[in-house]
């Protein structure tokens, strides 16, 4: 049997969307602890609940992982250890995201807020969850950035490197 090669874009995407889960759980789980530590159970709603965490944390993501991933990668395509991608691998509507940094980090952070808030605050309201204990916040907080940021980084990083 022969064996399979992966392409070295496939395999770029792979290893930067498993550095960024890995980096945006351990950063939820973190502050899902400081937020959590002083008290019995995080409240769906009200200031310092899990809503306000969430809309939060949608925004930080999208704003900082592009800001941060963009410039290590772009510095990566300098030395030549990556290589840029055909415009024409794009699709819809990664096409239309901006190339430049602030202007798609700035987007990516407000869609973040508008299309993945609500979709994990509605499977919260859906599951019936009205707190959530500490310990157990620590770990779900960890898990939606990871989320967040397996869904943000190839829209953080495509744009900027399709040849234009």
């Amino acid at each position: 049997m022969r064996e399979k090669t992966i392409p070295p874009f496939k395999k770029f995407m792979t290893a930067e969307l498993v550095v960024t889960t890995i980096i945006n759980f351990a950063f939820g789980a973190g502050f899902g602890w400081l937020a959590g530590k002083s008290l019995h159970a995080v409240p769906m709603h009200g200031v310092g609940g899990i809503v306000m965490d969430v809309i939060i944390t949608c925004f930080a993501i999208g704003l900082l992982l592009t800001l941060i991933s963009t410039a290590i990668v772009r510095k990566r395509i300098a030395k030549g250890e990556v290589d840029n991608i055909p415009e024409s691998s794009l699709f819809f509507p990664m096409k239309s995201l901006p190339k430049k940094t602030l202007p798609r980090a700035m987007l990516l952070a407000v869609l973040g807020v508008v299309v993945l808030a609500p979709i994990i605050i509605g499977g919260f309201l859906a599951l019936g969850i009205s707190e959530i204990s500490s310990p157990n916040f620590i770990w779900v907080k960890g898990a939606y950035g990871a989320l967040i940021a397996i869904l943000c980084t190839p829209y953080a990083l495509m744009p900027m490197m399709a040849e234009r």
